[in-house]
């Protein structure tokens, strides 16, 4: 009789272990972030700004500055304020 008792909470920690482990993994696989490629423009004074590029910024440059138009707004970087 005491042996019963004790295969069944034997089988109740191995389920209930089993159970976790499962969520445990299957929170971890939603924890995974999908890679995006972007963009980095560091300046001079520090900042850095980044854009996405999966949102197909138009980027040119002409000899004195980096132009990106993105989300409908166009943006200048003069190239002398650019750091590498």
């Amino acid at each position: 009789m005491l042996m019963g008792k004790f295969r069944h909470k034997m089988k109740d920690k191995v389920s209930l272990l089993v159970t976790l482990l499962c969520l445990c993994s299957v929170g971890s696989l939603s924890a995974i972030d999908k890679e995006i490629t972007t963009l980095k423009v560091n300046l001079k004074d520090g900042t850095s700004i980044i854009y996405d590029l999966s949102k197909k910024p138009k980027i040119t440059f002409t000899e004195t500055d980096l132009i990106i138009n993105y989300n409908g707004t166009e943006i200048n970087y003069p190239l002398e304020n650019m750091s590498l």
